[in-house]
């Protein structure tokens, strides 16, 4: 559910919704591998879901700060020499 949270950029009361999942032991670093019953999740944790679906909004920082400080990682590589594109 976080991870979904985290990228539905239209939801009503979002950073509330994220704020009560962690609040009640959500894992900011669950990640989703691809297979075709996650179809739905592309991205590999919920920072990731919530920073790539900004695109068409203004991100709000404090979902940021929410996330990282329950312990988002913030490192967005995906191995040596790679780059994350948005």
């Amino acid at each position: 559910p976080l991870i979904l949270a985290c990228q539905l950029s239209n939801l009503k009361n979002q950073y509330s919704i994220i704020k009560c999942l962690l609040e009640n032991d959500a894992e900011p670093n669950q990640s989703v591998s691809f297979n075709p019953q996650h179809q739905h999740i592309p991205y590999r944790t919920p920072l990731v879901a919530y920073i790539k679906h900004a695109y068409d909004r203004r991100l709000d920082m404090r979902i940021v700060r929410l996330l990282i400080g329950y312990g988002a990682r913030v490192s967005f590589s995906r191995g040596r020499d790679s780059v994350l594109r948005f």
